[in-house]
């Protein structure tokens, strides 16, 4: 086991639940009066006086977050030297990055930079999940499967389209109440936790078998595996653990971890196929530092 992963990433998760409980009781309070939910607001009134339900922090919220732009995203790469040939590199990764901007915003059930937009006014904080799902993408053909160069060059041309097709990429603005990032204000974090429920079906669908070229073990919970089919819908806890690369005078001496644990047993731990963690996190920048978040 590494040292730079946690021996139970359950235990971490608890501890940043507690580090960050007073952030997220704000979150929440702030979350309730844009909701005009004031039951649990503690608000003291007089014996038989009714609580006026004010919209001043709905509207205050809304009026903010509509003057935040998220249709036409700016796209700015620097360009590698003053050659003709560093200009055009720059103008297509530039055209590129509009690309996927606008295939994100179209391919997304929620727009997640506007979601984003609307947690950073309401809540202050913000998070967006980034991860690529590689078993979409179909294999290129071998040059070995075919007896002449012009079929090859027919599969690869077959081969292209189809993969046109293809989105591999899942973008997700996450409720950030539910994600832990590292304390202290490095970017990105060290490390992130989120905390995310799953049903039974879920479940069984992720790690169905042990796989010890992966490291995947089956979810054991005899109460979710053997009642899964009686019960679909029952409803696990996750802790899904991610951490970037460790590098010490230069050279890489950890690869970062991906770790998942589903109502306490770990059922995955494998290197970080990425390099870093798949989470872009934001404060709105709105408030104040406290001065026990450090630097």
């Amino acid at each position: 086991m590494s040292d730079y992963a946690p021996k139970s990433v359950t235990d971490l998760a608890s501890s940043l639940k507690k580090h960050y409980s007073a952030m997220h009781a704000r979150m929440w309070q702030k979350h309730r009066l844009y909701s005009q939910e004031y039951k649990n607001l503690g608000i003291q009134l007089p014996e038989g006086v009714p609580i006026h339900r004010s919209s001043t922090p709905t509207t205050i919220v809304d009026t903010l977050r509509d003057q935040i732009r998220v249709d036409l995203p700016g796209v700015s790469f620097k360009a590698v030297g003053p050659s003709k040939a560093a200009a055009s590199h720059k103008a297509l990764m530039e055209l590129w990055a509009r690309h996927m901007l606008d295939s994100i915003l179209h391919r997304s059930m929620i727009n997640p930079f506007s979601q984003s937009a609307h947690d950073l006014t309401l809540l202050g904080a913000s998070c967006i999940k980034v991860l690529i799902d590689t078993s979409t993408l179909p294999d290129p053909p071998a040059r070995s499967e075919f007896k002449t160069d012009r079929a090859h060059i027919h599969a690869l041309n077959l081969w292209r389209n189809a993969r046109a097709s293809v989105w591999p990429y899942q973008v997700r603005a996450l409720d950030p109440r539910t994600v832990f990032p590292a304390p202290g204000l490095s970017r990105p974090p060290r490390f992130v936790v989120e905390m995310k429920k799953w049903t039974a079906t879920e479940a069984r669908d992720e790690f169905p078998v042990d796989d010890s070229e992966t490291g995947d073990r089956m979810f054991r919970d005899l109460k979710a595996t053997k009642g899964a089919f009686n019960d679909p819908l029952r409803v696990l806890d996750v802790v899904e653990f991610w951490s970037s690369p460790t590098f010490i005078g230069g050279k890489q001496v950890d690869p970062g971890w991906y770790i998942i644990a589903i109502d306490g047993q770990e059922v995955r731990r494998r290197p970080n196929p990425y390099g870093s963690v798949p989470y872009v996190w934001s404060y709105s920048g709105l408030g104040f530092i406290h001065p026990e978040m450090g630097a």
